[in-house]
């Protein structure tokens, strides 16, 4: 094949991708048939000859690319889906409240109790590697299923605190 007879096949097949992606995908087609042309001659660089059947090699780039094109699609949809389950954070009063009645109860707890709860969640000031679960049972003389329980309550005190604490602060606004 010369120079002059693959520059125009390059063009006739350059028609044919745009009036197959017109179809399939009309908002893209421009798009997806210059991808399939640039694929279609970078393969045909790193090969030494041109394939016996030219079109249908094009054709087989064109379902490639279509195919990656419609599961790029369905990945963004269910993902913009997924998005709209948790809409985007903010910042009220009510939160600030919250964080504030947090930190209140988190100093109201007795300091072994405080000190579990961090260890049981952050690494330990000063300290280069994380404390596991395990090794903190052991230190407090308790299993870990004990440790998960112990943490539990814990947590639900706190939850008390500072759904009290945020009822308090809202009996004070209202008077």
């Amino acid at each position: 094949m010369t120079q002059l007879e693959f520059a125009q096949s390059i063009e006739s097949l350059g028609q044919q991708l745009r009036r197959y992606f017109k179809y399939h995908c009309p908002e893209y087609f421009e798009d997806l048939a210059q991808e399939t042309l640039l694929r279609v001659t970078e393969s045909l660089e790193t090969k030494k000859e041109t394939p016996a059947d030219f079109e249908a090699f094009a054709v087989g780039i064109a379902r490639n690319v279509y195919s990656e094109y419609v599961r790029k699609a369905v990945r963004e949809r269910r993902l913009a889906k997924e998005l709209e389950v948790f809409p985007p954070p903010y910042w009220d009063k009510q939160s600030e409240l919250k964080d504030r009645c947090l930190d209140r109860c988190i100093h109201a707890l007795r300091s072994k109790d405080r000190e579990l709860l961090e260890r049981y969640y952050f690494m330990v000031k000063g300290s280069q590697k994380p404390v596991t679960r395990k090794s903190l049972a052991l230190s407090h003389s308790m299993s870990l299923s004990a440790l998960r329980l112990t943490i539990h309550r814990i947590k639900n005190r706190l939850a008390d605190c500072v759904s009290s604490c945020c009822e308090e602060s809202d009996n004070e606004r209202s008077v």
